[in-house]
């Protein structure tokens, strides 16, 4: 039972101030309380915004699933101490099964207000019982340890939420890329519409404007004054439209580089 409890808190104060991490940081708690009080192995369960639980462990063997946590976490909510010792403090015969199951000793639980926000679970010793002075180190850093552990939570809910953000912003990138190819594909069918349009409209025009000339020129005998009026103010709306579709046909080409 000899360690520094100085040494102990300024390794903790090293790994909170370390990392924003949270699995880098109950996992690196979890080793050093194995490292510090000899035992056999340690996890911690933080209860996430979504529910379920993240849990760290030293040891493979020994892995609180989040249903099992739920439950020692509902059987210990009417009680308000911070640290139980399973073989004294639990009378539950199934609660008392799932901790040896699982070779947990202690209990620590993580308060912020008076709620757990998640538990420290300590195991066995090898060679010895656990005593008050162990009780009362583990219990002076869990101010330290909620405080470190809801920066982390806040770090990951930020993080969380510019992935999130990162998405939306390429999933909404994606659509006005394909918007735009489908308006440069309209706009391309609209070019070569206005092209074949006017170049349609052009022919009948131009041979309009051609039987005008003739018969304003006397070519099928001869017209009054007010007729050759007429058929000038005619020649000349079709020789401006001539104009317009030639204007409308150099637009066209221009546009699709032709």
């Amino acid at each position: 039972n000899k360690y520094s409890e100085n040494d102990f808190f300024d390794n903790l104060n090293k790994i909170i101030t370390s990392t924003t991490d949270l699995h880098t940081l109950l996992e690196g708690v979890s080793h050093l309380v194995v490292d510090t009080f000899g035992a056999d192995q340690a996890m911690i369960a933080v209860k996430q915004p979504r529910g379920s639980y993240i849990v760290a462990n030293t040891s493979n063997k020994y892995v609180l699933s989040n249903e099992d946590t739920k439950t020692i976490g509902d059987y210990l909510a009417p009680t308000t101490e911070e640290l139980f010792v399973a073989d004294e403090g639990v009378q539950d015969p199934a609660i008392r099964k799932l901790l040896n199951r699982h070779h947990i000793a202690l209990i620590l639980r993580l308060l912020q207000d008076g709620k757990p926000i998640g538990y420290l679970f300590v195991g066995r010793r090898q060679s010895y019982y656990y005593k008050a002075r162990d009780f009362r180190t583990l219990i002076s850093v869990t101010g330290e340890l909620v405080v470190a552990i809801q920066n982390a939570l806040a770090v990951e809910t930020v993080r969380e939420l510019n992935e999130s953000l990162q998405d939306r912003i390429d999933s909404a990138t994606k659509k006005l890329r394909a918007s735009n190819k489908r308006l440069l594909e309209m706009d391309a069918v609209k070019d070569e519409f206005v092209g074949m349009a006017s170049h349609q409209l052009r022919t009948p025009l131009t041979s309009i404007k051609g039987y005008l000339s003739m018969v304003l020129e006397g070519d099928v005998g001869e017209i009054s004054k007010q007729q050759r009026q007429l058929l000038g103010e005619a020649f000349t709306s079709s020789e401006r439209m001539v104009h317009l579709i030639g204007a409308f046909l150099n637009v066209s080409r221009l546009q699709t580089g032709k």
